[in-house]
């Protein structure tokens, strides 16, 4: 019954918790380390740092069953190597002697990361969907598309926490563009300018041209010196720009930055990319019938 049950089994002894049997489902949380017959603190190094130790001790010295729901296990299966964060359902069930005393600990649970990441996905396309709301009703009644941009700029700045966020109409040429809109957080620059997209490196003129966000966690360490020397002139970092292509031309830009290397979250890909579609689009249209509309002397 242990070895077939879908959840982690496992009985580990005192007063050294010595891992005495695990079934597979433990063993595949593991990573299939040789841990039997061995002191968890020893087999599975983690558990140490990560609190799990302390926990059993006082389960044995207390008697008292301990139980969690959605806790984080990361496992790191080589020293050093990759960690792979799992969410789990577990109790720590004490053993008793004929005297009463806690002989072992029995370890049950099951892995919920599959479902804790679906409810941090919907709650995260929540509160995306409430700032949109907030957005649009901030942006709604503006007609002009500066204050509309400088805005939307801001909220998207500030909702994110990060150092700059920016809007640029592309020059016909579609390399030179112009940062119009521009929020820049406390302690960092603006970046309102005209700027050259070549300078920017290969990858920028390639996905931008072609209608794919340019994603870039540390410029550092992903371009050229020469590359990343432009944005960092400019105290960038990281970013996150997205492209607005008009009859398959790129027109304008919308872009996120922060001053630190920054791993993009989906959830700020998600937002960057819904903002540039409903806002950016909005705003050169407004750009452009106030640019093509007859002075009023003549309508």
């Amino acid at each position: 019954m242990f070895a077939n049950a879908p959840g982690f089994m496992a009985m580990l002894s005192e007063p050294e918790h010595v891992i005495q049997y695990a079934n597979q489902s433990y063993l595949k949380l593991v990573g299939h380390r040789d841990i039997v017959g061995k002191k968890l603190r020893d087999a599975l190094p983690e558990v140490v740092e990560q609190g799990y130790l302390t926990i059993l001790d006082e389960v044995r010295k207390t008697g008292e069953p301990y139980s969690a729901a959605g806790a984080l296990y990361a496992p790191q299966i080589e020293p050093g190597g990759p960690v792979e964060n799992r969410f789990l359902d577990f109790a720590f069930q004490p053993v008793r002697d004929a005297s009463g005393n806690v002989k072992d600990i029995f370890v049950s649970g099951v892995d919920v990361t599959e479902r804790t990441a679906a409810d941090i996905a919907l709650r995260q396309s929540e509160s995306r969907l409430r700032f949109l709301d907030d957005l649009a009703r901030e942006t709604g009644n503006r007609r002009d598309a500066d204050g509309m941009l400088a805005i939307t700029t801001k909220l998207v700045g500030g909702h994110l926490a990060i150092s700059n966020c920016a809007y640029a109409d592309m020059d016909e040429d579609e390399d030179g563009f112009t940062i119009r809109a521009d929020w820049a957080a406390e302690g960092s620059p603006s970046i309102v300018g005209h700027y050259s997209l070549a300078d920017f490196g290969k990858l920028a003129v390639w996905n931008l041209s072609r209608g794919f966000p340019l994603i870039i966690n540390d410029n550092l360490a992903e371009l050229a010196p020469e590359e990343a020397r432009t944005f960092q002139d400019i105290g960038i970092a990281a970013t996150i720009c997205m492209p607005l292509l008009r009859e398959g031309k790129l027109t304008a830009l919308m872009a996120i930055h922060d001053k630190l290397p920054h791993v993009w979250t989906e959830e700020e890909l998600a937002l960057s990319r819904e903002v540039t579609e409903r806002s950016t689009y909005s705003a050169f249209d407004r750009r452009r019938t106030c640019a093509t509309r007859p002075p009023h002397w003549l309508s």
